[in-house]
């Protein structure tokens, strides 16, 4: 559950900055978001801006603060949680704005 909900939220975010101009318009390539091996790297890790970078050409680093910029909590960068309060306080990017 929360999973999906991650991956919705980034590619909401993704959307979000498209639309606003912050990042080229492309398609999204499918990206992974997994649990890292070493907890010290986060609960959740993700290659979105990576495979991203291909399709617009910036940096993997330039469109993830870019995606985390549209979010409200920047705890999304290394995604760390307690996982009941993973996504408190996320503001997740209005659809079609």
């Amino acid at each position: 559950m929360i999973a999906k909900e991650l991956r919705e939220i980034i590619q909401d975010s993704i959307h979000y900055a498209m639309q606003a101009g912050d990042l080229p318009r492309a398609e999204i390539p499918e990206f992974v978001l997994e649990r890292p091996r070493y907890k010290s790297h986060g609960h959740w890790a993700t290659n979105a801006a990576l495979v991203l970078s291909g399709e617009v050409g910036r940096s993997p680093r330039e469109i993830a603060e870019t995606i985390v910029s549209t979010l409200k909590s920047p705890r999304l960068a290394n995604i760390f949680s307690d996982q009941a309060g993973l996504l408190e306080g996320v503001r997740r990017p209005a659809r079609g704005s």
